[in-house]
């Protein structure tokens, strides 16, 4: 076997500028790929941070532990303030804190493509609560006119009855009832409708309705029968019924307990003040300050302004939107202002008419007037 020569050269062949080409093209076109794999990667990771961000903010929510779970909906906003499971979070939440900006997050949502019909259905069923009905028509309007399902119809009969359309809002609940007439929701919807109505025959028709529906132990069952403790044309005999069943009922919630402290408040079997006392101490306990704040809420409505502030004390009134508003209307109606005291500000500013013209302290008012009560200025 031929060794080979160590003296001899190997000629390599040179490169053609053709290959040198190709070899700059490949690896520009590698350095591309790997730019736009590092971008979609950190794209990706911010929607997968900020959905993971989410779903610990609605854990934390659900366990009531408000302000962590705001500081994560915030961390994910903030990652990506417009991803649809980010925006539905903030939505619903601050829905359910009695917050108005919810419709602007509502709106940001209906705004993207990937915006679902269940997206404009809880879009038009927030503006209702927030009393904004040309918004809600218009979402209405555009779910009634592609393949419109029951929901939709009970939803566009909600606008109506708000607008005080009565004759509308039941012919539309029939409608609904039509496409799906064992849809409970829907019959106890209509059931309140009619119980309502001047007609007799309609109310009538309500009655027999809703105590179909409160024969049953669900959720509509206990809602009905909060309804018929609110009719206050009810014979004695059946309101005394309604309450018992009320309070043996296995779902009873806290709107159940506020229709039976009214029913029995009502029939008069026990003094109003109890009954008013009782349902303080049956609230003041919990640390649920939404709770809190529709029981303070209810207080008020029904004339009690002082255990109303008994609820709403100052620092749960900082942590809540809806258990401050409470307060502050408390507060104007006794014409009271121990709101902000504390350490260091010790200053109690009456509220009174004219001394909370345009913020001025009462030392340095420059007018009276009638047209300022009530008129809140600056708090200091």
């Amino acid at each position: 076997m031929a060794r080979p020569d160590p003296h001899k050269t190997e000629i390599h062949p040179e490169r053609t500028l053709f290959q040198w080409l190709a070899l700059v093209v490949a690896a520009v076109a590698l350095l591309a790929l790997v730019g736009v794999g590092a971008v979609w990667g950190y794209g990706y990771a911010k929607v997968w941070r900020a959905h993971v961000l989410t779903d610990e903010a609605k854990d934390l929510l659900g366990r009531n532990k408000t302000e962590e779970g705001e500081s994560k909906l915030m961390a994910a906003y903030t990652l990506e303030p417009y991803d649809t499971e980010v925006l539905r979070a903030l939505a619903a939440h601050d829905l359910s804190m009695g917050n108005g900006h919810a419709l602007n997050f509502y709106r940001m949502l209906l705004a993207l493509p990937q915006a679902t019909r269940e997206d404009q259905r809880e879009a038009l069923r927030a503006f209702l609560s927030f009393g904004d009905l040309k918004s809600a028509e218009e979402l209405a309007q555009g779910l009634i006119a592609k393949a419109p399902e029951a929901e939709d119809y009970a939803l566009q009969a909600q606008i109506y009855w708000r607008a005080r359309a009565e004759p509308q809002a039941i012919s539309f609940m029939r409608q609904a009832l039509a496409l799906d007439a064992k849809n409970r929701a829907n019959q106890l919807l209509l059931a309140r409708m009619l119980s309502l109505t001047p007609d007799d025959r309609q109310r009538a028709e309500g009655l027999s309705l809703l105590r179909e529906l409160a024969g049953t132990k669900d959720q509509e069952g206990l809602e009905a029968m909060e309804i018929m403790a609110r009719i206050p044309t009810l014979d004695t005999a059946s309101q005394q019924e309604t309450l018992k069943q009320l309070r043996q009922h296995p779902l009873l919630d806290d709107d159940g307990r506020f229709a039976a402290w009214e029913l029995e408040k009502h029939l008069g079997e026990r003094d109003t003040a109890t009954i008013m006392r009782e349902a303080l101490e049956s609230f003041k306990s919990t640390n649920d300050l939404t709770r809190k704040a529709a029981a303070a809420r209810w207080l008020y409505n029904q004339g009690q302004p002082e255990l109303a502030l008994e609820l709403a004390t100052p620092s749960e009134s900082l942590a809540n939107q809806a258990l401050f508003l409470v307060r502050m209307d408390a507060l104007a109606f006794l014409k009271n202002s121990f709101f902000f005291t504390g350490r260091g500000r010790r200053r109690n500013w009456a509220i009174r008419p004219e001394a909370r013209w345009r913020g001025i302290a009462p030392g340095r008012r420059r007018r009276r007037s009638r047209e300022c009560f009530p008129t809140w200025g600056s708090m200091r």
